[in-house]
This record gives C-alpha cells, sequence and structure tokens, in this order.
C-alpha cells in the first residue's frame, strides 16, 4: 500500500507526467512553480518510482542541509549528505578531518552500490576524484589469520594517507608497537588494535581510546584511504621532476594533476548507471560557482606567490562546462522557481507542481481552529507533523477539546479522506498547501 505521501503525488498530474518523462529518457524535465518543501516531496516520490539512486546539487552548503533535513524525513537512512571543503583546503596537505569523513562515507556507499540519495552542494563536487577502479585500491580488509609483514601493512597505511603517532586518538591515525598495530580508520567509530604472531594476523579488537581497554573481537576491519586524491609516491617523484626547475621551494602539496596519466572523474562517474540528477535552481547554481571559483583564484594566487603550490594544481577543479556537460547524460530534473532559460540545458518537458507554504500560528490555537475549520469546509485533508508522538497525542486532544472532529494519529498509509486531520510523527523545515489536490501538511513549526 502506498503510504499519504506517494498518495499526493499520484494524484498530481505534473508529478506522473514528469515520472513517465524521466522513465521514458526525456530528460531534463523542468519544474517551475515549486516550493522548497515540494522539491524533498517530489524527490522522493522519483525515487520511489524511477530510481533509488540519485544525486540532488543546490547552490550552497546552507541549502543542501535543508534538503538534506526535509528527505531525511521521507527517506530516512537512504539519504546522506556531502559537504562542500573549505576552498584553502583544496592546494596544502591539510584538510578538515569531519567533512573528509562525511565525503569518504558518500564515497563508501556509492563503491558499494548502496540504494542512496546524495545531497550536495556545487562546490562540493567541484574538485576531480580518482576513478572508482583506482581509488578502490586504497581501500583494505585485514582479516585474522590473514599472512602479512608489518612493513607492507604500515606502507599500505602511509599510501591511504594515515598518520603515524605516539597513540592512537582520533580517526586517520595508527601507531606500531612491536607485533602489535593500533589503526583507527578514518570512517570508524572506534579505534582496533591488530595483534601478530610473527608475519600472521593472530587477532584483532576494538578498543577504548581512554582505558586502552579492549571492547570487541573482530574477523576482519575495512580500511579505507583518509584523502580522496591519493598517489603512490613514484607517481609524485616523476611529476615533481618536471617541475624541479619551476620553483626552488619543495611543493607541499599532493595534487600534482597536470601531468598525472589518470583520467580524472567527477562525484557523478561513482554513481550506478540510471541513476538521477536533481538539480535546484541552476541560476544561483552558476553564481555560486562563478564565485567560489573567484575564491579559489585568490587562495591559489596567494600560493603562488609562496611557492607553495605550481600552475597546474589549480585543474583539480572541473571546469562549469565539464559539469553541465556530465550532468546532461544522465536522467535530469531541474527546479526553477520562475520560468527562465535554464542555459545550458535544453528542456524537453516544462511542468508545475503548484504549492504554496503555509503561514504560522505562533502557539494561537484558536487560530488554528478557524483555519482547520475553513479548510475543513472546502474539503481540505490536512496532515500535521509532530516532533514526537507525545506531543501529537497532546496536540490531538487539544483539537478533540476545540470541537475539531475526524483527527487520526500515527497511521502514514492511511487513505487521504477530504475533511480528516492525520497526526504523524516527523518533521520539515516548513508546512505546504497543495490546492490542486486539497491537501495541507502543517508541522510543529507553524502552530506554536
Amino acid at each position: 500500500m502506498e503510504d499519504i505521501f506517494k498518495e499526493m503525488l499520484n494524484k498530481m498530474p505534473g508529478y506522473n507526467q514528469g515520472k513517465e518523462g524521466l522513465i521514458e529518457g526525456e530528460s531534463p524535465i523542468v519544474y517551475h512553480e515549486i516550493g522548497e518543501t515540494s522539491k524533498s516531496h517530489l524527490i522522493y516520490g522519483m525515487v520511489k518510482d524511477v530510481s533509488p539512486t540519485a544525486l540532488v546539487i543546490t547552490y550552497s552548503d546552507t541549502q543542501a542541509n535543508k534538503l538534506y533535513e526535509d528527505l531525511s524525513f521521507f527517506l530516512g537512512e537512504n539519504i546522506m549528505y556531502f559537504p562542500a571543503q573549505p576552498t584553502l583546503y583544496y592546494f596544502v596537505d591539510a584538510h578538515s578531518p569531519e567533512i573528509s569523513i562525511e565525503r569518504i562515507k558518500v564515497l563508501r556507499a556509492l563503491i558499494n552500490r548502496e540504494s542512496k540519495v546524495i545531497v550536495a552542494s556545487i562546490e562540493a563536487i567541484m574538485k576531480k576524484l580518482l576513478p572508482i577502479e583506482r581509488y578502490k585500491n586504497y581501500w583494505h580488509i585485514f582479516k585474522v589469520g590473514q599472512i602479512i609483514e608489518i612493513e607492507e601493512l604500515q606502507n599500505f597505511l602511509i599510501q591511504s594517507g594515515y598518520e603515524r603517532v605516539e597513540e592512537v586518538e582520533s580517526p586517520g591515525q595508527y601507531n606500531i608497537r612491536g607485533g602489535i598495530v593500533d589503526i583507527y580508520p578514518i570512517i570508524s567509530d572506534l579505534p582496533f588494535r591488530i595483534e601478530f604472531f610473527d608475519n600472521e594476523i593472530d587477532s584483532i579488537r576494538s578498543f577504548d581510546t581512554l582505558t586502552q581497554r579492549s571492547i570487541d573481537k573482530y574477523t576482519d576491519i575495512e580500511v579505507p584511504p583518509t584523502k580522496e586524491l591519493i598517489f603512490l609516491e613514484i607517481d609524485k617523484k616523476d611529476n615533481l621532476v618536471k617541475y624541479e626547475k619551476e620553483f626552488s621551494k619543495n611543493i607541499k602539496n599532493e595534487l600534482y594533476l597536470s601531468s598525472m596519466e589518470y583520467d580524472f572523474v567527477s562525484l557523478m562517474d561513482y554513481f550506478p548507471k540510471d541513476f538521477i540528477i536533481f538539480l535546484d535552481q541552476p541560476h544561483r547554481i552558476k553564481e555560486r560557482f562563478d564565485s567560489v571559483s573567484s575564491e579559489l583564484q585568490e587562495d591559489f594566487k596567494g600560493l603562488l606567490e609562496k611557492e607553495e603550490v605550481i600552475p597546474s594544481d589549480f585543474e583539480v577543479f572541473f571546469p562549469y562546462y565539464d559539469l553541465t556537460k556530465r550532468m546532461n547524460r544522465e536522467r535530469l530534473c531541474i527546479f526553477q522557481t520562475l520560468i527562465r532559460r535554464v542555459d545550458p540545458f535544453v528542456p524537453k518537458k516544462i511542468l508545475s507542481l503548484v504549492s504554496y507554504p503555509t503561514h504560522p500560528f505562533h502557539g494561537k490555537l484558536s487560530l488554528l481552529v478557524e483555519e482547520i475549520a475553513h479548510w475543513k469546509k472546502k474539503g481540505y485533508s490536512i496532515i500535521i507533523l509532530s516532533d514526537t508522538y507525545k506531543k501529537g497525542e497532546l496536540l490531538l486532544e487539544n483539537l478533540v477539546e476545540m470541537g475539531i472532529e475526524g483527527v487520526f494519529i500515527g497511521n502514514p498509509e492511511k487513505a487521504l479522506v477530504g475533511g480528516e486531520i492525520i497526526i504523524l510523527k516527523g518533521g520539515i523545515q516548513r508546512g505546504v498547501e497543495y490546492p490542486e489536490i486539497k491537501t495541507i501538511i502543517l508541522t510543529e513549526k507553524e502552530i506554536f
């Protein structure tokens, strides 16, 4: 049985036309007159009906976070966020561990062909990546009973970007003491202690960084790389020889892209066949891309003057044209507030999903009751989203006490009936009205 939110979409001609267009390869499809909440609602439907894997690209990290939060309500654990790195980190051998962890988690999910919806800003996907098969070479599985020299294991860790420390405390670190190797995998919640018997892995245990006490035994562990762009030392040395006369100082970063004999790819190339790309406000995306590019050029200019980078290092980024060309190869759904050109895209269909944001009631339940009575008289169905079941039950009691009938709670698979109110657990950024199907979604934010 369809849930309430899919049932709503199925009643909208604009949604069904877009769904059929994507299934039949009529792309790109442009939606105008679509509200913020409706974007996530529509993405949810397309993921259910067309493809379980999708990439949502928007114009800022702030907007990406908003979409991520709304989509988390609709899709639960099937949604992931791919954050942008601070611009300066693209050129120096430094990174934000938290951001790197989230980005590598996304890459891992895509490598493992998990059905996920990834939300990212345009700046988060500007950077070039290693081809997926080459990047997988830096992901290692260590197993009990495996024959491997400690020196070889250490080489794996060094190549994958791990830092040797006196005592392992944070993701991305390792330590070797005799026949014991402590590793804190970059996307793991706990570090692991590998004990050797000669050149054989004898045991693997997770441990507490504070007490150093073992927690659980494991038969194997996964150790991913700590960075997205990783090159073998021989590749880097060969490449630097070409520039040894260009600068007198040592180059500290690890990009060297211009003469690396790799075919670099974008995040889009990590997705399986037939995924969907949702593009949120392409004109704003282009504006943001140009703005970030200017910031990057200024940062790069300063590092170039200090001889900490070489001119070719700026090639770590894709030009805007290359990214849009890549987008055009996939099923593409564009959200545009107003009807306007969406260069360089040529729409195959232009549709609407008319919706309006709901207004707040600021805790005045009497005003809410008046508005509900008005909606019920017009035959509207009303869905109220409450953060917790307890709050939902309290709201139900208040509405019944104030004379509102036909209120139900907690069943997202109940069929929509005009004049009825359904209270569900959950939350989105803002409520929405769909006049075409006479349905209102309210949240606690509007009510209280």
